[in-house]
């Protein structure tokens, strides 16, 4: 069988492990933003699951390009490498705005090299376009932890930065002959522990040079049949699902508690968490904007007002009764 298609089957797969795993052991609607809760409610839960597999697939397809423009003899092991680390199915886990960027790390990686290698200008414009779009992308939630260190967001934790990347970081040895690739690869490990969610960024190079060290000692690689690397790939996807996707937010308590103050709530706007808006609005629910608490447990005086709170802050709660403790937020009934 030819390799590229081999590697093909191997990515396809990967991306449906992490679909099947995913949707059975965290159905929740995958949504991280607003503009996604409001657009595509009438799809349901299925349509952010298939695109985050869409992306997770042409992340693991496109990297496997630029292993084979890197001459990297068994390139079709790179989308098995990629997953020695759960970072591909924390980053995917969530359909947000850098989620397609995320599936375009690759593609930018390969244009670079395009441009260095070829001179192509087409392939420096686009890469110059695209890695502009990053950029703006990414510069407010980089603001967050370089301007705001103390505001509690998971992605900007200097915990998540060091074990996001696991083995992987020996793939900076099989870069030595790349220097073109192992320079910036340096730079932005470097970067991703100021900036965790810079880790994404050399998931590919990093996967490839470890891939490359991996030749360099082993020259010989026995290549197995289909079905040994589907097995292969299972084995460590759902190790990496089972360990990490039940825990990812929503979890079935936080779920609980957005459906039951829906219920309760019904069409009157809440004072609410803001990492919950975007869940509360996908379920129907009426949140007042820019009426949310913050991540430090601020609140607007409107929000205080509410008859109905679901938080896990701390607030004035003189006039509110607690009616439900979980385990993520309290649902509070106030002004009664």
């Amino acid at each position: 069988m030819n390799d590229f298609i081999k590697a093909t089957l191997i990515s396809f797969a990967i991306a449906t492990l992490f679909f099947a795993v995913k949707f059975i052991l965290h159905p929740w609607a995958a949504i991280g933003v607003d503009s996604y809760a409001l657009a595509l409610p009438p799809l349901g839960n299925l349509a952010f699951q298939l695109i985050l597999f869409v992306l997770v697939f042409l992340f693991l397809l496109i990297t496997t390009l630029l292993a084979k423009e890197m001459n990297v003899k068994n390139y079709w092991l790179i989308p098995l490498v990629c997953i020695m680390t759960p970072l591909l199915f924390i980053k995917f886990a969530e359909l947000e705005n850098e989620e397609f960027i995320y599936a375009l790390v690759p593609l930018i990686w390969l244009l670079y090299l395009l441009a260095i290698k070829y001179k192509d200008k087409l392939a420096s414009i686009v890469l110059l376009l695209l890695m502009s779009g990053a950029f703006f992308s990414f510069t407010s939630v980089f603001s967050v932890s370089f301007l705001f260190p103390n505001i509690r967001v998971g992605e900007t934790s200097f915990l998540l930065a060091t074990n996001l990347l696991f083995i992987l970081i020996l793939g900076l040895i099989g870069l030595k002959k790349h220097l073109f690739i192992a320079v910036p690869t340096t730079i932005i490990l470097l970067l991703s522990f100021l900036q965790p969610m810079l880790a994404i960024a050399i998931l590919p190079t990093l996967a490839i040079g470890l891939t490359l060290l991996f030749e360099s000692h082993a020259p010989n690689i026995k290549k197995f049949d289909l079905m040994e690397l589907l097995a292969y790939v299972s084995i460590w996807g759902c190790i990496a699902g089972i360990i990490y996707i039940p825990s990812l937010p929503p979890t079935q308590s936080q779920w609980n508690a957005i459906n039951e103050l829906h219920s309760l709530a019904g069409s009157e706007p809440v004072g609410i968490d803001w990492d919950y808006v975007h869940w509360y609005k996908f379920v129907g629910g009426n949140v007042l904007k820019n009426n949310d608490f913050d991540a430090d447990g601020g609140c607007c005086p409107k929000t205080l007002k509410q008859n109905w709170v679901l938080t896990r802050q701390e607030f004035d709660s003189n006039n509110c009764q607690l009616l439900r403790l979980y385990a993520d937020a309290n649902i509070w009934r106030c002004n009664v």
